[in-house]
């Protein structure tokens, strides 16, 4: 086991597989220079405090993984119950089997990270599937909207995967689109999906490329900054320092330079942990 990218407050930062002591922010943290918009930002300041505004973002990020952790297991066979979830967790993972009711999906491959000295980044790809014979790479989104943003984060993925193909024995898998599979209660269907085509895809990453600048611009000396915090405390007074506890550490295993596989993920609650010993039944 190796560790493969850091949370450290919200953002995440890869080690790079060939360079000593070299860490790349991910795609997400670096797209936080991206303007949010005006909507967006008076949301946040209407509510009562920065704390609480923080707590409904961490909400917002706790849903999304605990979503992503259960349309996983589903594709693994396993039968999930509705205890285990909120409301509208549960609506949403009713959105992800209608999806795969109605476009049959066939995965091609499942939360890869992938981190590159070429693109100065990190990321982790939630799909590829083959649908109608076409490859598509895939992000899920547990937003209100499909952002502009998130193109670009996808775009940067799209290229991550490219670069890394072959050593992930994809040499022969090229994705002809990007797509954003927005579960979505509100919808009829239970999810909204966009594509981007080819040419729309390479307008994204040159977008990412001039948004990175600026964030580069504004962090010139940006790394993971780890602390020496001990991870529990006693009046025994006897205590061993360890790595802040803070900073969660993802525990994946290597495949090749620069790609790693989801093997220990840690769960966000106790819910994805009880659902995961859950006994395996096909979704239909």
């Amino acid at each position: 086991m190796s560790k493969t990218f850091t949370t450290i407050g919200d953002e995440h930062w890869y080690p790079s597989k060939t360079i000593e002591d070299k860490w790349y922010p991910s795609v997400t943290t670096i797209l936080k220079a991206y303007p949010k918009g005006v909507g967006f930002e008076r949301y946040l300041a209407n509510q009562e405090s920065y704390e609480s505004s923080r707590e409904i973002l961490k909400a917002a990020g706790s849903r999304g993984t605990n979503v992503h952790d259960a349309t996983e297991l589903l594709e693994a066979g396993q039968m999930l119950h509705r205890v285990n979830y909120t409301d509208e967790e549960w609506k949403m993972l009713i959105g992800f089997i209608n999806f795969h009711k109605d476009l049959n999906p066939e995965v091609i491959m499942t939360e890869k990270s992938i981190v590159s000295d070429t693109f100065e980044t990190g990321g982790t790809i939630d799909r590829i599937y083959k649908i109608d014979g076409e490859y598509v790479l895939f992000d899920f989104k547990t937003s209100k909207a499909i952002h502009k943003n998130y193109w670009l984060q996808v775009s940067v993925y799209h290229g991550l995967f490219m670069e890394h193909r072959d050593a992930l024995g994809l040499g022969h898998v090229t994705p002809m689109r990007t797509a954003i599979l927005r579960l979505a209660p509100g919808k009829k269907s239970g999810y909204e999906l966009v594509y981007h085509e080819l040419e729309e895809i390479q307008e994204d990453l040159e977008t990412f490329k001039a948004i990175q600048k600026v964030w580069k611009y504004d962090n010139p000396k940006a790394k993971p900054q780890f602390d020496t915090l001990p991870d529990a405390i006693s009046l025994g007074y006897n205590v061993s320092v360890t790595t802040n506890e803070t900073i969660q550490t993802h525990e994946k295993t290597t495949i090749s330079s620069g790609i790693e596989e989801v093997k220990n993920q840690p769960a966000q609650n106790d819910r994805i942990k009880r659902s995961k010993k859950e006994s395996k039944i096909v979704a239909s």
